[in-house]
This record gives structure tokens, C-alpha cells and sequence, in this order.
């Protein structure tokens, strides 16, 4: 393994058994029997590298599916929505819309296809597919 230049004080963790060559300066270099992605864990000494990821705390209801005019968009007691976009499969937002604890959007304009509807919430942002007929 050959680090570029620039590469200082870094922290480098590496397979045992692999061979580092230009080291850079000031890098501390750690060996791992292995280098796994567990998703809950930051480096450590184990070695395991990852991005946790949290489910959504947000009790979400988007209904009917597919949608023919109107989609109903309702979260859990003390939720509150604070925004609800939809976007097409392009990633063009064909709506925005302010939210509310339970909402009835007007979609009957939009063409029939596939969308993704990004709900933001005080608790977090919940994303769901749909189907326009």
C-alpha cells in the first residue's frame, strides 16, 4: 500500500500481513486481523470501520398505494410533519407540501408512475415509494 502525498497524521489501520510503504509522517498505523463493516461501531481497536444506522422513530401511515387523487399522509400521537415532498423518479419535487399531524394531499394532477415521498418530522425524515395509476 502506497499513501500519497499529503497523507500526515493520519491514523492508517491495515490487514495484518500487508506490506505499507511510504508511511507519510506522524501516521499512527494499526493492524487488524480483519477490517469489518458492523454499522454500529466507529474505529476501534477491533478494527471494525462503519456508519450506524438508526431506524426512523416515526410511526408513519401513507395510503392508499397505489393512489389514484388523493394520498393520505398521517403519523403518530406527538409526531408532528413539518414537511412532505414528493419527487419523481428523475428526482424532480413535483410537490411540496406544509405539514400538518394528518394530511390529505391533492396528487391528481401528477402522471401515473412510481414516486418517493420524503415526510420530514419533528422526529426524524421517513421516506416512502408510491404508485400513481
Amino acid at each position: 500500500m502506497n499513501l500519497q502525498n499529503g497523507s500526515d497524521n493520519n491514523t492508517i489501520f491495515y490487514l495484518t500481513g500487508t506490506a505499507i510503504n511510504d508511511q507519510g509522517t506522524n501516521n499512527t498505523l494499526t493492524s487488524c486481523s480483519a477490517v469489518d463493516f458492523d454499522y454500529t461501531n466507529a474505529p476501534s481497536a477491533g478494527c471494525q470501520v462503519g456508519i450506524e444506522e438508526q431506524a426512523p422513530q416515526v410511526e408513519l401511515s401513507v395510503y392508499p398505494d397505489p393512489v389514484k387523487d388523493q394520498l393520505m399522509v398521517s403519523v403518530g400521537t406527538g409526531t408532528t410533519i413539518n414537511e412532505v415532498r414528493i419527487v419523481d423518479m428523475v428526482g424532480h419535487e413535483v410537490g411540496i407540501y406544509a405539514g400538518t399531524a394528518n394530511m390529505v394531499l391533492n396528487v391528481s394532477a401528477l402522471q401515473a408512475g412510481i414516486y418517493v415521498v420524503h415526510v420530514i418530522t419533528d422526529k426524524g425524515d421517513v421516506v416512502r415509494p408510491i404508485m400513481k395509476h
